[in-house]
């Protein structure tokens, strides 16, 4: 009998090990088969974000159709935006369009000369002259670019684009001087001064952008084409940086 009592203990605590064994997690089985715990829950790494590192100087210049003065003197308005080092990252599901922050400084400077503002001859000269500047924090858009515009006139253009958004205003100080007879015996050559911008000028004329294609490491974009409206002459220096292959 004691050779029994032996054998049906064994068998109980046999059970028993099954039983524990089966509630135990997947965790301890690994330990018990000798398994380190570490590589049974390793995590995913996630994935980093496509990020955008952009600078740069985009200028436009308008010129005044028709001149200024019955001569035709040059009349021009220009826009310049300096963006300093900007980080634009690209947030899930919004395609390849991102915006954030960036420090930019805006320059606006228009002039215009005649020597024959009102055809009285040998004093009838006038000059004007416009100018402003903006520095602040303001949206920086990065995008994909399907079309490039040159003059007016757009044509197709697989690229990316950078654009600045301009502030709502930026201050302005006008300067200018005429000149004109002291009187019908024409004696003296008097100057005036005339402070005031031209009717035509605006330093909302135009809102200047970097544009270029993805380099052959498939992560720079030398920004150096421009978008421009009919009467436009622009110019872009700039780079864009992705901190890996945008696709």
């Amino acid at each position: 009998m004691p050779e029994l009592r032996a054998h049906t203990r064994s068998l109980v605590l046999t059970a028993l090990a099954v039983i524990v064994g089966a509630g135990l997690p997947a965790a301890a089985h690994a330990d018990l088969a000798g398994q380190p715990v570490a590589q049974a829950a390793k995590k995913k790494k996630k994935k980093v974000p496509l990020t955008a590192t952009v600078s740069g100087t985009f200028t436009i210049k308008q010129e005044i159709e028709g001149g200024f003065g019955n001569d035709s003197g040059p009349n021009f308005q220009q826009i310049t935006v300096k963006l300093s080092e900007t980080k634009v990252p690209f947030k899930a599901g919004y395609g390849l369009s991102a915006a954030a922050k960036g420090t930019a400084t805006f320059t606006y400077h228009a002039e215009a000369r005649t020597e024959d503002r009102s055809y009285h001859a040998g004093c009838d000269s006038e000059t004007r002259q416009t100018n402003g500047t903006w520095t602040g924090k303001t949206d920086v858009v990065v995008k994909e670019s399907s079309w490039l515009q040159t003059n007016g006139k757009s044509k197709k253009y697989a690229g990316w684009v950078v654009a600045v958004e301009p502030p709502d205003e930026i201050p302005l100080t006008s300067n200018g001087l005429y000149t004109d007879w002291d009187s019908i015996l024409m004696t003296d050559c008097l100057k005036f001064e005339i402070n005031e911008p031209l009717g035509s000028w605006s330093s909302g004329f135009a809102r200047p952008d970097g544009v270029g294609k993805l380099a052959d490491d498939k992560r720079s974009v030398p920004l150096l084409s421009i978008d421009t409206a009919f009467g436009q002459t622009g110019s872009a220096k700039g780079k864009l940086r992705f901190n890996k292959a945008p696709r």
